[in-house]
């Protein structure tokens, strides 16, 4: 594992961005929730880069995630509304990772951001549960040799919290 460095010396050939709609970050381990609810990302957190300050520029989660992936606020990247499509020539993180010669997917359970990852080398957008969805992360990830790369994993299911409630 690679240390967090700062400035140009710092090179990172396996990037994967992790994003996890609605999910409160107040009720994240990593984030200073008393019980361990998150073993996974917390493993994650501990080996990478864990954002303690981030802000939405809007509550939509195409229009949110363009923003993430361009550094562009919704009125600028143009993706205003779930559904709408990144412009096919978008500065995102995918293409500029791709021109440093990165491999780029994307594994999203929610089909319309596959709009927003017009320029991954790779996607895979479903309405698939988020197992399956890191499942096909792992299957690309597998696949070797893949270095550097970009992985862009984005889960959807805390919006179908009542499809996977227990009844106790």
């Amino acid at each position: 594992d690679q240390e967090f460095a700062h400035g140009p010396e710092a090179r990172y050939e396996r990037v994967v961005l992790v994003t996890i709609d609605t999910l409160r970050a107040d009720h994240v381990s990593c984030y200073g929730y008393p019980r361990e609810t998150t073993p996974f990302l917390d493993s994650l957190a501990r080996r990478g880069v864990l954002f303690t300050q981030a802000n939405a520029t809007i509550s939509h989660t195409a229009p949110s995630h363009s923003s993430m992936l361009t550094g562009l606020p919704p009125l600028v990247h143009g993706v205003l509304h779930n559904g709408y499509q990144m412009d096919a020539d978008a500065v995102d993180l995918a293409r500029v990772f791709a021109a440093a010669g990165f491999e780029t997917a994307a594994c999203v359970n929610t089909e319309f951001l596959a709009g927003v990852a017009r320029s991954f080398q790779s996607v895979h957008a479903s309405t698939a549960r988020g197992e399956e969805v890191v499942r096909l992360a792992k299957e690309w990830l597998d696949e070797k040799p893949r270095q550097p790369f970009f992985l862009w994993v984005h889960l959807f299911d805390p919006h179908r919290w009542k499809d996977f409630a227990v009844e106790i």
